[in-house]
């Protein structure tokens, strides 16, 4: 079993290692269900701890279904994830249907 967790702070990331964490889920305001953290916490998160550490991509709160305009964003966030050595990213996507948005998914997953 893995044990992973969702924090928002370099302090709660720390915290979830110590106490035994085999992942952290990086997230911006759990309160509205995980946005993408500043490029400061995952640079700091990603360089201080030997974990995996997956990015949470989401630039805005609210539904999930996202325009082009915002697959444009969540591409660049996901760049930044990389460049700042994050090990994946977590995201969600639906379509009008509330169905998973494969077309878009795969888009970002490439």
């Amino acid at each position: 079993m893995i044990l992973e967790t969702c924090v928002e702070t370099y302090e709660e990331a720390l915290e979830a290692w110590r106490r035994g964490a085999d992942r952290i889920e990086l997230c911006s305001r759990l309160d509205l269900d995980g946005l993408t953290p500043s490029p400061e916490l995952i640079r700091k998160v990603c360089g201080e701890l030997n974990i995996p550490i997956n990015v949470m991509i989401r630039p805005r709160a609210g539904h999930f279904v996202c325009s082009p305009e915002e697959l444009d964003l969540m591409k660049s966030e996901i760049s930044m994830a990389k460049s700042l050595e994050a090990s994946g990213i977590v995201l969600g996507l639906l379509t009008p249907e509330n169905q998973v948005d494969a077309d878009s998914t795969k888009l970002l997953a490439a």
